[in-house]
């Protein structure tokens, strides 16, 4: 997790549907262990101003922060100086564009972009970055050192319809610190957190029909399932469920996989 690895965390809030409890939880990209969780006792949406707080008892020196996509502003107070952040909102192109998007949209400000191009999930999708330090030196926001536009290009192999987005973001990473091709993969990575945690919780765990609902049960079996995911991903496991199958059939495996 040092800066010099490229290896980033991802937050992001998730609601417990039986429950109504919110949890805000940090997890690490490349292994998808989950290295924090923070339950969220405000209203809707008090997620934005409390993502941070699950990092507060970390020690993230060094370490990067990519955006979570519903939270546009850097969540933690200037001059922390523990943890370079990359926030970003997303939107479609349709409509009339904002003063900042018109900003953003600027060619002569940015560099040369880079443009990446994959397929999955039947579609191909082509993404654009352009990154300017610009905006580096404005007093609104502290410890701004680049802004970000990201353009996605989506076309759906079985109907042949595309698909356009921009995306707008913010990092306190300098250009010494990230590259435009880091700070897409970065962004990029964010959907670990999605993909590697909270679609297994709710398909493989099926954490959404839970009744555990009184007091703290939610949250400490959520922490549960939390543990439960790191320890196998850590262990090598590349799919949760066979591993849980495997478990289910024969229970002493488990005692085997701890060590007892």
């Amino acid at each position: 997790m040092t800066h010099s690895s490229g290896r980033a965390i991802a937050i992001d809030g998730k609601t417990i549907r039986s429950s109504s409890v919110g949890l805000m939880a940090a997890l690490v990209h490349k292994d998808g262990t989950v290295v924090a969780q923070k339950r969220l006792d405000g209203p809707k949406g008090h997620d934005i101003p409390a993502a941070h707080t699950p990092l507060e008892p970390l020690d993230l020196s060094g370490k990067r922060v990519p955006p979570t996509p519903s939270i546009p502003r850097m969540p933690w107070p200037p001059g922390s100086g523990r943890r370079e952040a990359m926030m970003s909102s997303r939107s479609r192109t349709t409509g009339r564009p904002s003063k900042t998007r018109s900003l953003a949209s600027t060619t002569r400000l940015f560099p040369p972009p880079h443009k990446i191009t994959f397929s999955g999930h039947g579609r191909i999708e082509a993404q654009t970055i352009r990154v300017s330090s610009f905006l580096r030196d404005i007093p609104d926001v502290p410890n701004l050192e680049q802004v970000f536009r990201i353009d996605r290009v989506t076309r759906f192999k079985k109907n042949g319809k595309t698909r356009k987005e921009t995306a707008l973001g913010v990092t306190s990473l300098s250009s010494a610190q990230a590259s435009p091709k880091e700070l897409l993969d970065f962004v990029r990575g964010h959907w670990e957190i999605e993909n590697r945690l909270h679609w297994v919780r709710d398909t493989v765990f099926r954490e959404d029909t839970c009744t555990t609902r009184t007091g703290n049960g939610a949250h400490v079996m959520a922490t549960l399932r939390n543990m439960t995911i790191s320890l196998l991903r850590v262990a090598g496991a590349k799919s949760i469920a066979p591993v849980l199958d495997s478990f289910s059939s024969k229970s002493s495996r488990i005692f085997r996989f701890l060590g007892l």
